[in-house]
This record gives C-alpha cells, sequence and structure tokens, in this order.
C-alpha cells in the first residue's frame, strides 16, 4: 500500500514551531526550522549566517538573559512568508553578550520578524527591533531625556561641527549653475557641482573626508547626476582618491580632448577660488 505525501507545513506553521522553540530558549529546534545556508538578519546589527553564526549568537544571548521570555503578539502569513509582532522580557544576569558584562537590568522589548519560508524551511528572517532602547534599558546609554544624554547630545553636536569643517563648508555659488564645495586643511581640496537635468554634475577633486558634505550639497540641488574624479596629470595620479571610493580614472588617464576640458576646468577653478581670496581681502580691509 502507497504511503501518503507528507504534506508541507505552511508558513504559518513554520513560524509557529520556531518561536516555540525560541520561548524555549531551544537553539537547535530553532535551527531545525531552518533551511542550511539561510540568513537571520537583525536589520541595523547583526547578519548571522545558518547555522553557526545563529547557533553562536543565540546561545550567548539565552546564557546572558537566563530568564529570557517570547511572547508573539500577533502574526500574518501567506504562502512564503509569517510576519510575527512580538514581545520579549529578561533580565541580563547571567554571562557577557556582545563584549557586556551583565548589569543585571530588567529589560522588556518588543519587535517583529519578517520570515521568508521556502518548502517548509525558513531561508530568511529580517528582523526589526529598538536597539536604543535595548542599550537604555541594560544601562550603555543613557535615559532617554535625561541630563546625561542631553550632555551626550551635545557632545555629538560639536563633534559634528568640529568634522563638518574639515569635511566640507557650506555651498559657495561662483557662477550661474555652478556651485563649489571646499574642503581639507587649509581649505585647498575642492569639489564642484555643475547644474544638469535637474539636479548636479559633480566634478571630484577633493578627499574622501569630504563625501558627507557634498552628497549633502548634491540633495539640496536635486540630486547628483553624474560624477567625474578629476586629477589632471601631475595633480594626485591614478592611485589618488576622490569623497568617494571609487579608483581615480581607472588604468589609464582620459583621452586628450578630456584631458584639456579638465584643465581647462581646473584653470577656471582656480581662478574663481582667486577671485574668492580676493574678494575676502577686500572686505577684510574694509571701506
Amino acid at each position: 500500500m502507497a504511503k501518503a505525501a507528507t504534506k508541507t507545513p505552511t508558513p504559518l506553521e513554520v513560524a509557529t514551531r520556531y518561536f516555540d522553540a525560541t520561548a524555549r530558549r531551544d537553539v537547535e529546534g530553532m535551527l531545525a526550522c531552518w533551511r542550511p545556508g539561510g540568513l537571520e538578519r537583525l536589520v541595523g546589527q547583526h547578519e548571522l549566517a545558518v547555522p553557526d553564526e545563529m547557533r553562536e549568537y543565540f546561545t550567548a544571548l539565552f546564557a546572558a538573559f537566563p530568564d529570557f521570555r517570547l511572547d508573539v503578539v500577533q502574526t500574518v502569513a501567506d504562502e512564503q512568508r509569517c510576519v510575527a509582532r512580538w514581545s520579549a522580557t529578561g533580565t541580563f544576569a547571567g554571562g557577557p553578550f556582545q563584549d557586556l558584562e551583565p548589569t543585571g537590568a530588567r529589560v522588556a522589548i518588543e519587535g517583529c520578524d519578517v520570515l521568508a519560508v521556502e518548502d517548509g524551511l525558513i531561508v530568511r528572517n529580517d528582523a526589526y527591533l529598538d536597539g536604543a532602547d535595548l542599550a537604555r534599558q541594560i544601562g550603555v546609554l543613557p535615559p532617554l531625556g535625561s541630563a546625561q544624554e542631553q550632555r551626550l547630545t551635545g557632545l555629538a553636536n560639536r563633534r559634528t561641527k568640529v568634522s563638518s569643517w574639515i569635511a566640507g563648508g557650506d555651498l559657495e555659488p561662483v557662477a550661474e549653475g555652478v556651485w563649489l564645495v571646499r574642503g581639507g586643511i587649509p581649505r585647498t581640496m575642492n569639489v564642484y557641482l555643475i547644474e544638469d537635468d535637474g539636479g548636479v554634475t559633480v566634478f571630484d577633486a577633493g578627499i574622501e573626508a569630504m563625501t558627507k558634505a557634498v552628497a549633502r550639497a548634491g540633495a539640496r540641488l536635486g540630486g547628483i547626476r553624474r560624477r567625474d574624479v578629476v586629477f589632471p596629470a601631475g595633480c594626485g595620479g591614478p592611485r589618488a582618491r576622490g569623497v568617494s571610493e571609487s579608483e581615480v580614472l581607472g588604468e589609464a588617464y582620459l583621452g586628450e580632448e578630456r584631458q584639456r576640458f579638465l584643465e581647462l576646468l581646473f584653470r577656471l577653478a582656480r581662478e574663481a577660488d582667486d577671485q574668492v581670496g580676493r574678494n575676502g581681502q577686500a572686505r577684510d580691509r574694509g571701506p
């Protein structure tokens, strides 16, 4: 007599089994719900390969929070995935976790998992939770709205102002449809943004530290459409770098016509720099 075909569990059934094992702090039971080679993604924190990295992470988590408890609040599922909203509690009273020694803090967090399921096994999980809230509860970050948090915010703002000054100043209009961002110490690293189809083309002779300043300037002008890294011969060489991590000019310099154009651009840029400098000197001397 032929055996009846085994029914493939639905994503909801797989998720139920998975969260039941999590609530029991049963790492091997959790892994049994997964296809080897899957990805457990703790959004903004970790990406864990299944099974080894996931086993290591949750073994440490359950050791650090020996009374860990998880409750599923709500689930929504279709034929390929299950989304679960959950709450969890625990006391950081066991072993160290993520290089932090146990503080004895009691924590309560909420989160959401988006499980992708194929042939009755989880192949990917995107887990969303508020890591900053967890850090506050275990004492790594100061309480929300506290004097300590205000001092920390003040320090961060001062650091931002200093790094912004080094990385690049405000946009300077140097001609119609042309803007300049200066960076470095002294201000000798220049990036030009030229109006282009509702956005700008970036001619990049800057440094990597200027990346955020240039991106911010480009966003204000409608977005960066194109980017050229421009270091003419004798000005940085083919191993120089601009505001991003891209290699400059690839294996060789560009064609003669393009090279002449870039040299002309640099000459015009230097003339604009000289004019800006003369205007500043005139303002310093006064009437």
